[in-house]
């Protein structure tokens, strides 16, 4: 039995095609994550990284928690190359 939002989103999540429509409609989170998880990856913390961007560690972390706008593209793609990834921008016909 569901007893509220956050349960229908963890029922709801557990349907692979809602995960992925979900995913996709939080896309600065989306973006976040997927730089956490770079950087995690990598074994660095957030001063390391902003190091490599040649940023100060806020601006990293502001970036990790969304605590603003959109980052800019060319920020995010600073970024990427920083962790030795790729941005892609996707539209897509409907």
């Amino acid at each position: 039995m569901l007893t509220g939002y956050k349960d229908f989103l963890v029922d709801s999540k557990m349907d692979e095609d809602f995960a992925r429509a979900y995913d996709a409609f939080e896309l600065p989170y989306t973006i976040a994550k997927q730089i956490i998880e770079l950087r995690q990856l990598r074994g660095w913390t957030q001063s390391q990284l902003a190091e490599k961007v040649k940023t100060t560690q806020s601006s990293i972390a502001r970036l990790e928690n969304m605590d603003q706008a959109l980052p800019s593209l060319s920020f995010v793609k600073r970024v990427a190359e920083a962790l030795e990834a790729e941005v892609e921008v996707r539209f897509v016909y409907r």
